[in-house]
């Protein structure tokens, strides 16, 4: 959420900018409901979602960002990356028919799309 503080008598400022948070959360295998533990986030900027608006749904949007690991415990920290070689989060929102859009999200690697999410190594594919 964005921070507001006062500026002179009448007016108001942005002291911290907010983030649209996005959670994408697969199907089952099964197909008959969704995988919770599985969700994937994706914040977006004001900036972004100024993108998005603008360009949807005549056109497709591609943003990509840095996966790091940041500390759950509430505190500001510094941020570190995951492994040596920076994956990005990829979300696309293409249009369809009609006013249809269509989400992905995917995980790029030395420009290779398809790589496995930063901490899944190991993890069996279901």
């Amino acid at each position: 959420m964005p921070n507001f503080r006062r500026a002179g008598n009448d007016g108001v400022s942005v002291e911290r900018r907010g983030k649209l948070i996005l959670e994408l959360i697969p199907r089952n295998n099964t197909g008959a409901g969704f995988a919770w533990s599985d969700k994937t986030i994706f914040s977006l900027s004001v900036e972004e979602v100024g993108l998005l608006l603008s360009q949807l749904p005549e056109n497709s949007v591609e943003l990509s960002h840095p996966t790091y690991n940041n500390s759950m415990d509430g505190e500001q920290s510094s941020v570190e990356q995951l492994s040596g070689d920076v994956v990005e989060k990829v979300f696309t929102v293409e249009p369809g028919e009609g006013s249809t859009l269509t989400f992905k999200i995917d995980y790029m690697s030395g420009g290779i799309g398809g790589q496995t999410p930063p901490g899944m190594e190991g993890i069996p594919v279901r």
